[in-house]
């Protein structure tokens, strides 16, 4: 079948992206503590652990953004699902001290950042979104 050069395009795009996200996904994991992964040490991360990532993800961007510490229902309806769901998410991240409670809501620890300020999987996955970047560049001429 003979399908339009747009068509083309677009597949080659949604490709670099796809790849993009899952190696920064993946390296994303890696940075999470084996007790945030809820898992046996060994067991190889995987994407069973996403959702903790996306909880400590909008915790973190609350933290950039200057506001107070996020509630787990504002987490709950950023990430379009039940603050039950969030409340088992929040408890791995809490007990491994990647996150901690303030108040009625939670923020990043800065401690547990500081002490893996040189990280390799964070370099790892910087080095995707750059390389994923240049690469889908071309498309938006």
């Amino acid at each position: 079948m003979q399908y339009p050069t747009e068509f083309k395009e677009r597949h080659t795009a949604a490709a670099i992206f796809s790849q993009t996200m899952l190696v920064a996904i993946l390296a994303s994991l890696e940075g999470l503590p084996p007790t945030a992964r809820g898992r046996r040490k060994g067991r190889p991360q995987g994407i069973a652990e996403v959702p903790q990532l996306f909880v400590a993800m909008v915790i973190r961007l609350n933290d950039e953004r200057g506001l107070p510490p996020i509630s787990q229902r504002a987490i709950a309806r950023q990430l379009r699902t039940s603050h039950q769901n969030i409340g088992h998410w929040l408890e791995p991240l809490l007990t491994c001290s990647m996150i901690k409670h303030s108040g009625r809501g939670y923020t990043g620890n800065d401690g547990w950042m500081l002490e893996r300020i040189d990280a390799q999987h964070f370099r790892r996955l910087v080095r995707a979104l750059f390389l994923g970047g240049k690469k889908i560049e071309r498309f938006q001429k």
